[in-house]
């Protein structure tokens, strides 16, 4: 469990635009990522800050080139910059940190990285949270670890099919998932 009256920080990245409607062959458009009506929602239920992750470099709106691009950032192992991380100039005031991302191709997507390697997490717990069509939480868990370390990177995380993170069921889920840290 997380300490009572530990400063807790949301953290998350999200996508609009084409998805997934619970397979590839459903697709809808969202006006916004479900990772992040996750996330607001957990900050929400929480009363805790929240900050959204953007990229200096949009990602397209069309699915299929968003997967083309997230391979081509896994295979130069990118590190996308982010345009608003000057917003967020330190992480010091809080103890927990719920880091939010969709799973693409069984793992965060690399700005999650960069976002990582831009502070010292040391001494910090980190809790993943992911939207997924089918990979849970992939390798979010493990790659969080290896990117922070010094922190302790919470497995398991919260892992959300993302036609579920704007329905009851999913929220339901969440609030179970944040009870189980003693954080509500």
């Amino acid at each position: 469990t997380v300490p009572a009256g530990a400063r807790v920080l949301v953290v998350y990245f999200s996508r609009a635009g084409v998805n997934n409607n619970g397979s590839r062959d459903n697709q809808v458009v969202l006006p916004e990522g479900r990772t992040a009506t996750l996330g607001r929602a957990i900050a929400d239920e929480l009363g805790a800050d929240s900050f959204e992750i953007v990229p200096t470099e949009p990602y397209s709106d069309d699915y299929y080139a968003t997967v083309q691009r997230n391979m081509d950032e896994e295979k130069a192992d990118a590190r996308p910059t982010i345009a608003n991380i000057g917003d967020l100039p330190s992480i010091e005031d809080y103890d927990v940190v719920i880091l939010g991302a969709p799973v693409w191709n069984s793992q965060a997507p690399m700005i999650m990285r960069t976002f990582l390697e831009s502070y010292d997490f040391t001494g910090k717990v980190i809790l993943p949270f992911t939207t997924h069509t089918m990979s849970g939480l992939g390798r979010v868990p493990q790659d969080y670890a290896d990117e922070a370390p010094g922190a302790l990177v919470s497995n398991p995380g919260l892992a959300v099919v993302e036609t579920e993170a704007q329905t009851e069921a999913g929220r339901a889920r969440t609030r179970a998932w944040l009870h189980g840290f003693g954080l509500l």
